[in-house]
């Protein structure tokens, strides 16, 4: 956790002095650096009188969710990049190295004393979706999926922009706002749905684009959060935008699980998490066709973000 704080210097596992002295932030201000080896023991009063179980029971540091999400869907290791869309999304990379600095757009923070997790997040994922239908009045139901899946990709002349919690990766922009471009009269709002989801398959195209080159040349995308669950059409919509394979993880509840697997290697129960097997769901293979009509639309989207928000970069 000490890695999100911004004042850690994640290649010495340190706190940075000159930071703190820039900062006038004492060192004792700041809670101790301990790695997951290290689990305190037990709870003091008044909590051991009133749970004297927990009395002796090791407790281990906080741990972030994204690391436990990516260890929870088997995504350890440069062969494998997991992909989470629930309220909001990210795609992320987990490995072993001695030192590793994130791609201008991305972040990296320390998963423990061994392992990074280099990543872009979006703020705009699942919420979308739930705006888009509670806005549009669309009822969320089979016909629905399957009025979204009869559309065309990239057919409805929309361009969108889906700030609607401005942008997290790779523009950092917290002031953006959310833009739909290209409305005419014969416009539906299944189409204008279908558009939300398209540009948030974009903004993931365009982290993946950063996070491709840290991967293994044929890594596989392995996806969980509710809202990809939920939507196979949605799901398809990534694999073909991204023009790479997306497998759906089995395994309910990611996040906890990694975080139990992570617990049980720092206690000496485990060697490595990587070596217990994740269930993997269906593969949604992307459709060559499609994945070029959303070059396009991908095209159409990074100018009008220039045109709009003044960035180039991305």
């Amino acid at each position: 956790m000490a890695s999100g704080t911004g004042l850690f210097d994640q290649n010495r596992l340190d706190w940075d002095g000159e930071l703190l002295a820039a900062l006038d932030v004492g060192r004792e201000q700041l809670s101790p650096l301990v790695d997951l080896d290290a689990p305190a023991s037990g709870v003091g009063e008044p909590f051991r009188s009133a749970l004297p179980r927990l009395a002796q029971v090791p407790w281990l540091p906080a741990l972030g969710d994204g690391a436990c999400n990516s260890v929870g869907s088997g995504c350890m290791g440069r062969g494998r990049v997991a992909l989470m869309v629930g309220t909001s999304g990210a795609m992320r990379l987990l490995f072993a190295a001695p030192e590793a600095q994130a791609p201008w757009g991305l972040w990296c923070y320390r998963a423990d004393a061994r392992r990074y997790l280099v990543g872009g997040a979006i703020s705009n994922g699942g919420n979308l979706y739930a705006w888009m239908v509670d806005t549009l009045r669309l009822a969320k139901n089979p016909e629905l999926e399957a009025a979204l899946a009869a559309l065309e990709p990239d057919g409805h002349g929309l361009t969108v922009l889906p700030f609607l919690a401005g942008e997290r990766s790779p523009g950092y922009l917290p002031g953006a706002t959310a833009t739909i471009s290209g409305l005419r009269w014969h416009t539906r709002p299944v189409e204008i749905l279908r558009a939300g989801l398209e540009a948030v398959a974009y903004r993931l195209a365009l982290i993946y684009e950063l996070l491709r080159p840290l991967a293994s040349p044929e890594a596989q995308i392995i996806a969980s959060g509710a809202a990809l669950v939920q939507s196979p059409v949605w799901t398809q919509i990534i694999a073909d935008v991204l023009g790479r394979p997306v497998t759906i993880t089995a395994t309910p509840e990611a996040t906890s699980r990694g975080a139990a697997l992570l617990a049980a290697e720092a206690l000496g129960l485990l060697p490595d998490p990587a070596l217990v097997p994740v269930e993997l769901g269906p593969a949604f293979e992307p459709d060559p066709a499609r994945h070029e009509r959303y070059l396009a639309g991908l095209a159409r989207h990074r100018r009008l973000y220039r045109k709009l928000l003044g960035r180039g970069a991305f």
